[in-house]
């Protein structure tokens, strides 16, 4: 570790050895944003501080020797949907139960057969279009009177009542119908780019995984996998937030399905990180809005880009089309993945819900995460974008 310069200890000075949660901050259509942020203990990278008893154990292939995050085998932040399929949370998809029409095609005897499924109404004609989850793929006139929500609404319905009409009109039967739909690919859409930039390659140059430490790439896939182990906990989340006047609230989230990555979200998160960082030690202290530190310079080289995360968003090419919702949490100070995530759920301005909320249980849930760490004071920024779209 590159010793600490006299720079990096008047900046610790400074910081009172303080962390900051940003701002939460949610886009539907418009921005909103609530101002409040918590303060705690800010974790020198010397330090293995965990925030939580909870969170006191190891996992294979885990590292928190001197507060650093390791895996050998992360490389990129990902949730091997292949490999672990990303199923609809609905009972008859459920692989835990040896009666679940998932579990029951996983049987020899069924492999060929669809006997052993049911409709329970007739009616599954009219809605054969519903069963790939992709309102995009309705025929002409049908997206005209059919609302997002009321065609998400009508696709959950479908596995009670049409589970057997589904399965034998997708190519990929039972897996498919039981899988989360894969969201578009960003590279083909077309965004309206209100920066100067010429697109979102160029955009997110000076991000890309060239321009990231090995270390800060498997920071975000060890955030990434901290995250999906809250959003699969088995009796959900109780997220509590706390009003203008001071009054406390509480929500109950269910169990969500694992997020999938999107690297335009990526692009858009990482571009904040290391605006936090960077803001931070020029300043010799916390922005006061980590959704909007701004340096005067980059330490990624010229100048720096100073957007509102609607804003990133679009100029790193994602195709947000007005269904669900865009969040976006930011933290500074934080060394240890899972205290990241914990600090979030912890928090009472609304990262809590950003986290775990599951606006419908048939449109996946994607998030680009970005951590940037400075090697000379050990200050870092995290921002994670989640946002669900209609598909």
């Amino acid at each position: 570790m590159i010793a600490p310069t006299n720079k990096s200890l008047a900046i610790r000075k400074q910081l009172g050895l303080a962390l900051i949660l940003g701002i939460f901050q949610l886009l539907v259509v418009q921005v909103h944003s609530q101002r409040a942020s918590i303060r705690g203990e800010y974790q020198r990278p010397d330090r293995d501080r965990i925030g939580s008893s909870t969170y006191q154990r190891e996992r294979p292939g885990w590292s928190s020797t001197n507060g650093n995050d390791t895996d050998e085998d992360v490389t990129v932040a990902t949730n091997n949907q292949d490999a672990n399929p990303n199923l609809v949370l609905v009972p008859q998809c459920n692989p835990s139960n040896s009666d679940s029409f998932y579990s029951q095609s996983k049987r020899e005897e069924n492999r060929d057969s669809t006997d052993y499924l049911e409709d329970t109404t007739t009616d599954c004609d009219r809605y054969l279009q519903y069963c790939d989850k992709k309102r995009s793929n309705l025929s002409m006139s049908w997206p005209n009177y059919v609302r997002p929500d009321d065609f998400y609404n009508t696709v959950e319905l479908l596995y009670d009542r049409c589970f057997k009409s589904c399965v034998e009109q997708l190519p990929g039967g039972v897996e498919e119908f039981c899988s989360m739909p894969k969201p578009q690919d960003d590279a083909a859409a077309t965004a309206e780019y209100t920066s100067a930039s010429s697109g979102p390659r160029e955009y997110c140059e000076s991000v890309d995984n060239s321009d990231w430490t090995v270390e800060m790439i498997t920071h975000e896939a060890i955030v990434l996998h901290a995250l999906n182990v809250q959003r699969a906990a088995p009796n959900g989340q109780v997220c509590t937030r706390r009003t203008g006047d001071n009054v406390s609230t509480s929500d109950f989230f269910p169990r969500s399905s694992p997020v999938v990555t999107n690297d335009s979200l990526r692009c858009a998160a990482r571009i904040q990180a290391r605006n936090i960082v960077d803001a931070t030690i020029e300043d010799d202290r916390f922005p006061s809005n980590l959704h909007k530190a701004c340096p005067s310079s980059s330490s990624g080289g010229g100048a720096p880009v100073c957007e509102d995360f609607a804003t990133r968003m679009v100029n790193s090419g994602y195709s947000y089309n007005g269904f669900g919702y865009i969040n976006e949490v930011t933290a500074a100070g934080y060394q240890l993945a899972e205290t990241v995530i914990q600090g979030w759920l912890d928090s009472q301005s609304g990262h809590c819900s950003a986290v775990v909320k599951q606006e419908s249980l048939v449109v996946p849930t994607e998030v680009g995460i970005g951590y940037y760490r400075d090697e000379a004071t050990g200050m870092t920024g995290h921002v994670m974008l989640v946002a669900q779209r209609q598909l």
